[in-house]
């Protein structure tokens, strides 16, 4: 319970502003802690402070260290600051904690994961589908024509196919041949955090100015929001139905066609019409 730097389930001392140490000086360690006890000060106020205001300026300043394009009393690009925060509260934990038990709730908290997937559409027995994931803690989402975050998210999930001269390079695992067939890029979410932080970009460029523009679109969000059909289960569980669905369909066609040729080929002319 340092006074400043409350951590704890600690009452609040009635005091003025916590100081803020000049970071001249301050090791890269200790810089990285003291975001990380600002940061907890400012929490631990807002959770528990009976005050209706609180002075975050000791944060701003502890600020400094991460480095911002402009000014820390100005205003700043938000996913930036967002992830340089995470980074200096991580370095902060593991400085803090040589036990790592924070960062380890820390990271089951707010880490999330992405797979970008290349899924053949031909020569599936021989080709296989590979996956790239990449670790982070917030998802951007497209604004620009979209209603709602679920369609934003439906956007991102989307599949691209990749034909003609964008076929994608496959390697067979079993007989190491090399081929480029046609296929699908997507990118879904394969690991969600327990607090999942998604930023709208509403700032776009307009490519008859050339300038920057904001998007004031209205974008609506539910009070729940299922996560599953954007996940790796919920894309395969996806896939698995649109098979059938295609099985089905064919098995349809030929019954119909085997019908058309029993009865003197009418049927046949119905389903190419």
């Amino acid at each position: 319970g340092q006074e400043g730097g409350e951590d704890g389930p600690l009452g609040l001392a009635a005091c003025g502003v916590a100081p803020s140490l000049p970071l001249e000086g301050d090791s890269g360690a200790r810089q990285a802690v003291r975001v990380l006890e600002q940061t907890q000060r400012t929490f631990l106020h807002l959770a528990r402070s009976e005050k209706r205001f609180f002075d975050p300026r000791p944060l701003v300043e502890a600020s400094r260290c991460m480095g911002l394009e402009y000014d820390v009393f100005q205003q700043n690009d938000a996913p930036e600051f967002y992830d340089k925060l995470m980074h200096k509260l991580e370095e902060g934990l593991r400085c803090s904690d040589p036990s790592l038990r924070a960062l380890k709730e820390y990271e089951r908290c707010f880490g999330m994961e992405l797979v970008n997937q290349s899924i053949p559409k031909e020569r599936t027995e021989a080709f296989k589908p590979r996956e790239k994931s990449d670790s982070l803690m917030q998802v951007e989402l497209k604004v620009a024509n979209m209603d709602s975050v679920e369609d934003s998210l439906s956007e991102m999930v989307k599949d691209e196919l990749m034909d003609g001269d964008n076929k994608i390079e496959f390697e067979s695992e079993l007989t190491g041949e090399v081929a480029k067939l046609v296929g699908v890029r997507r990118t879904c979410i394969s690991k969600l955090p327990n607090v999942l932080v998604l930023h709208l970009k509403r700032f776009d460029l307009d490519y008859t100015t050339f300038e920057t523009i904001k998007l004031n679109g209205r974008c609506s969000f539910p009070q729940a929001l299922d996560m599953l059909p954007y996940t790796k289960e919920g894309m395969r569980a996806k896939d698995k139905r649109s098979q059938a669905q295609d099985t089905q369909a064919n098995a349809e066609k030929g019954a119909q066609k085997q019908a058309g040729q029993r009865g003197g080929g009418a049927g046949e002319e119905e389903v190419a019409e």
